[in-house]
């Protein structure tokens, strides 16, 4: 059973670091996204200022989204691998 559980911590180990190089790689900021009757308008925020992203910038928006979700799976891997640390 322990073999198993260090088998996990160390997948988990470098699922971390994989996830964290990644996100090295995506643009600063985050996406947000505000509807608006019909239409969504996207931000780039930086946690005090948005800045309206433009449709022909796609790529960048999403990009940002791209960099959420990493950024979710790094979160998940950290807390699993502490709750495998402290059983």
């Amino acid at each position: 059973m322990y073999e198993k559980m260090r088998a996990e911590r160390q997948r988990l180990a470098q699922e971390i670091a994989s996830l964290k190089a990644r996100l090295k790689e995506f643009p600063e900021g985050k996406l947000v996204c505000v509807r608006g009757g019909r239409y969504t308008k996207w931000y780039r925020s930086d946690g005090h200022k948005s800045v309206y992203i433009p449709k022909k910038q796609k790529e960048l928006a999403e990009r940002l989204a791209a960099k959420s979700i990493c950024r979710r799976g790094w979160k998940s891997f950290c807390r699993n691998k502490k709750l495998l640390i402290s059983i």
